[in-house]
């Protein structure tokens, strides 16, 4: 063969071993899956099934382990044992979605472990996994997290094309209440006093309106002398001032928190230019919903609802009851997203928020009822059976009841809710 035939063929072999490359999906390509579980057993079969089903796994045995390598490679999907040697299942939970809120973790449960997933699930896991492992059962839950992350992504992008600069000022009150002032960031361990952080929520409750003195007294201080209560409010609401305006002057009005005769009023700007508050935007995206009766708002909305309101306050009764109200609100607006996708035939996405609504509530019977429809509209009845078994199970425990009759004729009539 002569050189320059040999030079051709050496060309043709690498470009088609280029070509070969390209169609093989790389590592970074590659789902990445953090494994958690103390069983070297369980470890090492999962491990090498998921890398053979095309994804990138990565194990630890304990928590701290968890922990390193989840701050080092950042995989998407976490498999967490729930009951782990060294740190509890709930607090690996804790630092995953202190790094990534975006991040897709389902608990490995033994048996009896009800209760724990419930917990798990109020705590922000996303969905749970039975043992003894079934890898079919898996690839299929792991399958259903990457949908809920993609959603999960494609909100918050869409979220971020919308906001064209940084907000002076950030609240964030689903879930732990979190503050961003300007570079700042205002956590729980920020607070001059548990009582000043209270001022604040009730102020943040009322944003835009004026809050009572009375109230105040009549919430925080309900057995305090007058005098006591009157000096407990002043130096709270002058600590948030000087929180928010660190340069303020003492004979200064602040343009945050206002004086009013008989009361003082939150307002964390004079426009929606000035500031992003989660629940405020929530509420709006679902106004606009109505008024524009149009769903697109509604999808938005109800990926800002990462948590409960407030959760972390199990004391303060307005702070309760606002919660409870906006928790009807996102179960309103989920069901209903949930029943235009069944009738429209978008059952992944029916089964999306069928999960959101039982992730929140465990006990929200609509929850089950549209997971199951759209389990047996796809034609997946084992599936559906499996969803009522998880009722069955969390209505005995919860309440000491079966689940509701009609989840079952739903089961036997094979869908169409």
């Amino acid at each position: 063969m002569k050189r320059g035939q040999l030079q051709e063929v050496r060309k043709q072999n690498a470009a088609s071993n280029q070509s070969k490359q390209a169609e093989k999906p790389s590592e970074k390509s590659k789902v990445k899956i953090l494994l958690v579980d103390d069983d070297r057993r369980i470890r090492e079969s999962f491990s090498r099934a998921l890398t053979l089903a095309n994804y990138q796994v990565f194990t630890a045995k304990c928590g701290a382990d968890a922990i390193a390598l989840f701050e080092k490679e950042r995989p998407e999907i976490v498999l967490l044992d729930i009951r782990l040697p060294d740190i509890d299942g709930f607090d690996v939970l804790k630092e995953i979605r202190a790094r990534d809120e975006l991040a897709e973790t389902l608990f490995i449960t033994g048996h009896g472990d009800m209760n724990l997933v419930i917990s798990a699930m109020r705590a922000g896991a996303s969905d749970f996994i039975p043992k003894p492992l079934q890898l079919e059962h898996v690839i299929e839950l792991i399958g259903l997290a990457q949908k809920r992350r993609e959603k999960k992504l494609k909100a918050a992008a869409g979220l971020s094309v919308q906001v064209t600069q940084a907000k002076k000022v950030e609240v964030r009150a689903f879930g732990n209440l979190w503050i961003r002032l300007g570079e700042k960031v205002i956590m729980q361990r920020d607070w001059l006093s548990p009582k000043t952080r209270d001022v604040f929520k009730i102020l943040l409750l009322n944003h835009c309106k004026i809050s009572r003195t009375e109230e105040f007294y009549e919430i925080l201080w309900p057995e305090t002398r007058r005098e006591s209560a009157e000096i407990g409010l002043y130096t709270a609401i002058s600590a948030i001032r000087r929180m928010f305006e660190p340069e303020l002057a003492s004979a200064k009005d602040s343009q945050y928190v206002l004086n009013h005769s008989g009361g003082y009023e939150l307002r964390l700007g004079t426009s929606e230019s000035d500031y992003d508050y989660d629940v405020e935007h929530f509420l709006k995206l679902c106004a606009q919903s109505r008024n524009t009766n149009s769903l697109e708002p509604l999808r938005v909305a109800v990926e800002l609802y990462t948590d409960d309101f407030l959760k972390d306050d199990v004391t303060l009764t307005p702070i309760v009851e606002e919660r409870e109200r906006l928790q009807e609100v996102y179960f309103k607006a989920l069901i209903t997203l949930a029943r235009n996708d069944l009738a429209a035939n978008r059952l992944d996405e029916a089964l999306y928020y069928g999960q959101k609504i039982t992730k929140a509530d465990p006990l929200y019977e609509a929850g089950y009822e549209i997971q199951i429809d759209a389990y047996l509209r796809q034609g997946y009845a084992a599936k559906a059976k499996r969803i009522l078994e998880t009722c069955r199970t969390i209505y005995l425990e919860e309440l000491g009841v079966p689940e509701p009759q009609r989840l079952s004729l739903l089961l036997q009539r094979g869908g169409k809710a």
